[in-house]
């Protein structure tokens, strides 16, 4: 404020009467009209940094009021007590700027009215700085020194209205104090709940990498061994390829039939084995295979060794499920075995409407799930005295051990032909 704008706001406070006492409503009624005029003088608490302006406000409020003059915010928040019932705060001030002591105040006393005492060039706008820190008033320097002394009467109006009741002053600021505490308590909960989640966060993220990395060495393990197992079937087929080779030389060359017979036999279970083990191959899995997929090339194989085989009507029903090597070895085998005996024997002297039938698939029982496989021809038929256990023929024990070896049963009935049945336990 400059000495001429100082002169003026001196001289229009010497002419108002500031004499009069600060009246109070004390009845209950808003329209009532009574009054008390108060017996002390309540305190009015100046901080502004500026000399000039302290000394001027001093002058307008001291016939009114008791006047504690402080030249900083610092020194201002000291002075605050219970004897002040009004501050006057200036905005822009060297070292605590206004608005921080206007926090420091609230502080100490949340209900103490503070009228902002400021300038025009101040930085923020009335309407910003009444929204974000809510003073009781703000006056411009240079303004009616009237409307500074409405605005601190109405302030300390205000204030003794509030003492009236000090145990409502006193129990809203007990529980402001709990609030803050609670506050506080549960900000330091939450900080150090933040804290362990980030611990748990960072130790989570060590397991996912962990975790990834185990995922990738697994893959790559897994890619190695599939590796391996289509390089060790690949062996497998060539082995077996190479013993057919062998056998099926060794056999051209006898001159005794019954070892002719028994080498091409041998050659065709190898041949069986050989078609699995190229299924096997040529599948992502190593272990199970669809009886689809296998069956039909083992039998289109088998009756391909033999010319006469077009002259035989084949029927096929294969269901489609997933077998184990386990039990499509010996299942190959004895599908081989069966072809072979029936092509090898069946249609001897039989000449006119030649068939085949072979079926599989699953049947459910009350107690399990079995698989059954029914080979059955319209040829000569065999001997019903002809037991398969105590057979002299070796394909025919061989085909009893392999049905053990299922855990299952082979019989065979015969009637117009011969009709093989071999059931055996499956679980998928």
């Amino acid at each position: 404020m400059s000495n001429d704008e100082f002169e003026i706001f001196r001289s229009e406070t010497d002419t108002e009467n500031i004499g009069s006492s600060i009246r109070q409503d004390t009845s209950n009624n808003p329209q009532s009209s009574e009054t008390v005029v108060l017996t002390f003088k309540p305190t009015v608490l100046i901080i502004d940094d500026d000399a000039i302006v302290r000394d001027a406000l001093k002058l307008t409020f001291e016939k009114k009021y008791n006047i504690i003059l402080c030249e900083n915010g610092e020194s201002g928040v000291e002075n605050v007590n219970s004897n002040v019932f009004a501050v006057i705060l200036d905005i822009k001030m060297e070292g605590q700027n206004g608005f921080d002591t206007f926090i420091e105040i609230k502080k100490i006393n949340l209900y103490l009215p503070i009228v902002f005492l400021t300038a025009y060039q101040d930085i923020k706008s009335p309407f910003e700085i009444m929204n974000n820190y809510r003073p009781f008033g703000y006056v411009i320097k240079g303004a009616e020194s009237k409307q500074l002394l409405d605005t601190i009467e109405s302030a300390i109006n205000y204030y003794m209205q509030i003492s009236k009741n000090s145990f409502l002053v006193k129990a809203l600021q007990s529980k402001n104090m709990v609030l803050t505490e609670l506050r506080e308590n549960l900000e330091a909960i939450v900080e150090t709940r933040t804290v362990e989640l980030t611990t748990t966060n960072k130790e989570l993220q060590k397991e996912i990498e962990f975790r990834q990395s185990a995922e990738k060495e697994i893959k790559s393990l897994l890619l190695e061994k599939e590796i391996i197992l289509k390089e060790v079937h690949h062996r497998i087929k060539n082995n077996m390829t190479t013993l057919q080779s062998l056998l099926s030389l060794q056999a051209s060359t006898q001159k005794e039939p019954t070892a002719k017979i028994a080498l091409n036999e041998s050659v065709n279970h190898i041949q069986s084995m050989m078609i699995l083990y190229d299924k096997l191959y040529q599948s992502a899995n190593f272990e199970d295979i669809s009886a689809k997929e296998y069956i039909p090339s083992l039998i289109e194989q088998i009756l391909g060794n033999f010319p006469n085989h077009r002259s035989i009507k084949i029927l096929t029903e294969i269901e489609d499920f997933i077998l184990g090597t386990r039990e499509l070895q010996p299942l190959g085998i004895i599908i081989t075995e069966l072809l072979s005996n029936i092509m090898k024997y069946a249609f001897k002297d039989v000449n006119k409407d030649r068939q085949i039938s072979i079926e599989l698939g699953t049947t459910k029982s009350t107690s399990a799930k079995q698989v059954f496989l029914i080979v059955a021809d319209n040829g000569k038929g065999i001997e019903m005295s002809m037991s398969l256990e105590n057979s002299k023929g070796f394909g025919f024990r061989l085909m009893h051990l392999l049905a053990k070896q299922l855990k299952g049963n082979l019989r065979f009935e015969s009637s117009n032909g011969t009709k093989f049945i071999l059931e055996f336990p499956f679980e998928n």
